[in-house]
């Protein structure tokens, strides 16, 4: 599905999220590599991301046509610094009002709205799809990620104990958070969104 929307962000800069397109299959597969070696809270450990060029194309390709997802980047002064999903099962009728979602930021950009602001694209994208719930999970040693995500409304809602396991034999447990797509929602600059 094609998107495409544009930000001020607090420090003036124009924030472009989009959908990706191909000719950003390299750059998107450098950040993805640099953002592994970045954070011990997302699900790889550095260098087991195994996409080519070619297999990033492919996959950007299908997720285009997709009616159930959203793949969006976030760019700034032409470089991918972020990327965000949402996804929900359109073949299953118990499981259609569902989506999950996920989304890192390069670390030099933290701290600048995007989180924020690609959030907000997927929530006002969610809410046109009749989704009732957004559902993601997060490390529960990530706390700026847990408080970032419950001032949009996500609560915990469970916790797998070692839900997460380290290639030095560390465990990390994970949370389920779900947000309900009803009522206000917080952005990350203070502003309160009603839907």
């Amino acid at each position: 599905m094609k998107y495409y929307k544009e930000y001020l962000l607090k420090n003036g800069k124009t924030l472009i999220v989009r959908s990706p397109e191909e000719n950003d299959a390299e750059e998107m597969i450098n950040l993805v590599n640099l953002i592994d070696t970045e954070s011990k809270y997302l699900t790889r450990e550095p260098g087991e991301f195994a996409y080519s060029a070619e297999d990033e194309k492919i996959l950007i390709n299908k997720r285009d046509t997709a009616e159930n997802i959203l793949w969006t980047v976030a760019v700034i002064d032409n470089e991918i610094v972020g990327v965000a999903e949402t996804s929900y099962n359109n073949r299953k009728n118990r499981f259609r009002h569902k989506g999950h979602f996920g989304i890192f930021i390069c670390k030099k950009c933290w701290g600048m709205g995007i989180a924020g602001k690609l959030m907000l694209s997927h929530i006002e994208w969610s809410k046109q799809q009749n989704l009732e719930l957004l559902m993601l999970e997060v490390v529960d040693t990530n706390q700026r990620a847990i408080d970032f995500y419950k001032s949009f409304g996500f609560e915990i809602v469970g916790t797998v104990p070692h839900g997460m396991k380290y290639s030095d034999g560390t465990y990390a447990d994970e949370h389920t958070m779900v947000m309900h797509l009803t009522g206000s929602i917080n952005s990350d600059a203070g502003y309160i969104y009603t839907y």
